[in-house]
Parts: C-alpha cells; sequence; structure tokens
C-alpha cells in the first residue's frame, strides 16, 4: 500500500522508454542518488567522490538511463580520456571548485561534474531544442 508522504523512489521513469525504469539490474556503481527529470529529459545521478570511480558512476548512469546492461555497451575509452575524466572527479577537487566535463557516449550527452554529480541527456533532446532556434 501506498501513501502520498511515501519517499521518492530512485526509480523513476525515462521519457524515451516509459515502459522503463532507472534501476539497472548490474550497476558498476552505487549512487548516492538518481533521478529522473521529465521537463528536461535528463537523468541526474549523484555518487560519492571518496567510495566511487567517475569513469565507473559515468558508465552506470548512462547504463540506468538508456536501460542497457553496461557490458552491452561500447568501451568508454572510445568517447572520453578515462584517466582525465577520473582526475576530474576527486574529492581534492571539490575544494578547488566545481569543474565540468561534457562529451557524448551512447547516444547521450554526458555531464561529468568534480563534485559527483553526472546529468545524461539523450542527444535528440540536445538537437531538437537547437533546431526550434533555427
Amino acid at each position: 500500500m501506498t501513501s502520498d508522504n511515501s519517499p521518492p523512489s530512485n526509480k523513476m521513469r525515462m521519457s524515451s522508454h516509459p515502459d522503463r525504469t532507472l534501476a539497472p539490474s548490474r550497476s558498476l556503481c552505487e549512487f548516492e542518488s538518481i533521478e529522473y527529470h521529465a521537463e528536461e529529459d535528463i537523468c541526474q545521478a549523484q555518487f560519492s567522490t571518496t567510495d566511487e570511480v567517475a569513469s565507473m558512476a559515468v558508465v552506470s548512469a548512462v547504463a540506468a538511463a538508456s536501460d542497457t546492461d553496461s557490458l552491452d555497451m561500447d568501451p568508454l575509452y572510445e568517447s572520453v580520456d578515462i584517466e582525465a575524466l577520473d582526475s576530474l572527479v576527486t574529492p581534492r577537487r571539490a575544494v578547488v571548485g566545481d569543474l565540468h566535463l561534457t562529451f557524448e557516449y551512447q547516444g547521450y550527452e554526458v555531464t561529468a561534474s568534480s563534485c559527483g554529480s553526472i546529468k545524461v541527456k539523450p542527444l535528440h533532446a540536445s538537437t531538437s531544442s537547437a533546431a526550434e532556434d533555427d
């Protein structure tokens, strides 16, 4: 039985896959939170920069957003320098200030923050909004 006062679930639905949830069966990373924001068509994940490696968190976040097993995805190193990504997102970087790295992976625009935030947005959403501006 559910009530209106129940805590929000991490199993939020993606608009591009209405019958799928943000709960991958095999994740390489344990997120502190993962949410879908329908108004922006963005999946946002937060992970611990002290307990997790950024590259694994990115793969897990994209796998969750696309409802794909991470083992079935292209290698991340084909899209971004993994060492650079992992060195950007470290506990010491959070003290310096929030830095962002944005790149394309598996049909998504991925933005990783040095504070442990990952935003995953379908590329079609990015290109369709740009086409509307023309």
